[in-house]
């Protein structure tokens, strides 16, 4: 796709995604799902001819290059399958516009929050779980409201970057198809990428790949909401904020070496810790804090009006990155 293309394509996908639902089609995301377990059904089994031995070390190796043959085939279909629709005649510019639209979430992770937000407000917690749960892999039901306040906060800013800023940065560099190789590794990091027998290292290669290709765009993300949250909050937000070095510390305590980036910063930025004793599969697992930690429970508590804040702050952040985006083609196209 050509620069003069993509600039006018760009911020009507942003547009689009920020103010209309998705219609009740399949999405392009569950079809490179349906894809990539095709493949994992037919490379998985071709782990033990390629691990070259029968030691423990060699499997583990055949499981990896099955997980990589994987990945790359799967992005090379993904790449190729953008490319063939975006020369269909006459529907080519608007098939990629879907294609682009589709690959951003920022305004469905809003509206998802905006939904969670109410129903935690108006004391329906149940329902307030449910739609939490769906946003997280962790366990909520035995939850209660100040924790699914908090997993909903951490789920909003860690998924502003892995949503919205990574697809868009990968839209800026590689247009449709960008945004798609970037999308089809995601989405096989979120199917194959757990520590279990099964997965361990045949989606190592997809957990790798995709922290790969979110590092840049995690940081980006957090100093955009830094950006949005001082700029706009000025004086009040400065003395709360511990500066970078504080922030790099609490993110590099993270397991992914992205997540904790964007939701280092929103914690500082609206006063309330991240992390804590969280339920995955049944089991409390003791996540890094990320933020202030100052009362006398050892935390600084969610609450609505905190979210609010949060998501008017992405929202505008979204904004400023689109802007940014838009500013650096023209500047490459006009420049």
């Amino acid at each position: 796709m050509d620069l003069s293309t993509l600039v006018w394509m760009m911020p009507l996908a942003v547009i689009l995604d920020l103010g209309m639902r998705y219609p009740h089609i399949p999405h392009p995301v569950s079809l490179a799902g349906n894809m990539l377990d095709a493949l994992e059904k037919y490379m998985h089994p071709l782990a033990a001819r390629l691990q070259g031995g029968n030691t423990a070390s060699t499997l583990s190796n055949g499981e990896f290059r099955a997980g990589m043959l994987a990945l790359l085939a799967a992005v090379a279909l993904s790449a190729a399958a953008v490319s063939l629709l975006g020369a269909v005649p006459f529907l080519g510019g608007w098939i990629l516009l879907f294609l682009c639209y589709s690959g951003l979430a920022l305004g469905h992770l809003l509206r998802a929050g905006r939904k969670a937000l109410a129903a935690l407000e108006r004391g329906d917690i149940e329902e307030g779980r449910l739609r939490v749960s769906h946003l997280v892999s962790r366990d909520l039901r035995t939850a209660d409201t100040r924790d699914i306040y908090r997993a909903l906060a951490e789920s909003l800013a860690e998924n502003f970057n892995d949503a919205f800023i990574a697809p868009l940065f990968w839209l800026s560099l590689g247009g449709p198809v960008g945004l798609w190789a970037y999308k089809t590794v995601s989405t096989a990091d979120s199917m194959w990428g757990y520590h279990t027998p099964r997965w361990e290292y045949f989606g190592k290669a997809a957990a790798r790949a995709d922290d790969l290709l979110a590092f840049v765009p995690a940081r980006l993300s957090a100093l955009l909401l830094w950006l949005t949250a001082y700029g706009m909050s000025g004086a009040t937000r400065s003395e709360l904020w511990p500066g970078w070095r504080t922030v790099r510390a609490q993110a590099r305590r993270m397991e992914s070496p992205n997540a904790g980036w964007p939701m280092a910063v929103a914690a500082w930025m609206h006063g309330a810790a991240m992390g804590g004793a969280t339920v995955y599969h049944g089991e409390v697992k003791e996540k890094p804090r990320l933020g202030p930690l100052s009362d006398a429970s050892g935390t600084v508590s969610w609450d609505g009006a905190r979210i609010r804040g949060l998501m008017f702050h992405l929202f505008v952040a979204g904004l400023a990155g689109t802007l940014i985006a838009l500013l650096c083609l023209a500047a490459a196209l006009w420049g």
